[in-house]
């Protein structure tokens, strides 16, 4: 799974090789889904920003439970966000004072 997203995940075919990569993490035994969490992650940092919404549109349609792992990582994206405009804001009262 890792190796297929980094294989592809810089590149536009990296939507049509997405259902592959939740195909095999549903073939981890004992339905542990903590990788397919962290390459999805790892995709939604990387990818072109818009490719994001196909990306999800796929996950929740070849996994069972993606939409789960799309509030996860939307709740993730929007911390990310936030953390960069406090980041921002520091800088700006920064140079203020």
């Amino acid at each position: 799974m890792l190796l297929l997203a980094l294989k592809h995940s810089r590149s536009p075919d990296v939507l049509n090789v997405l259902p592959q990569i939740i195909r095999l993490s549903e073939k981890i035994p004992n339905g542990d889904y903590d990788y397919l969490k962290v390459v999805l992650i790892y995709l939604a940092s990387v990818i072109n920003k818009g490719l994001t919404v196909q990306l999800w549109k796929i996950v929740a349609k070849e996994h069972s439970g993606g939409e789960v792992y799309m509030e996860t990582i939307a709740d993730l994206l929007r911390e990310e966000e936030r953390l960069k405009r406090e980041k921002i804001e520091r800088k700006l009262h920064k140079e203020i004072e």
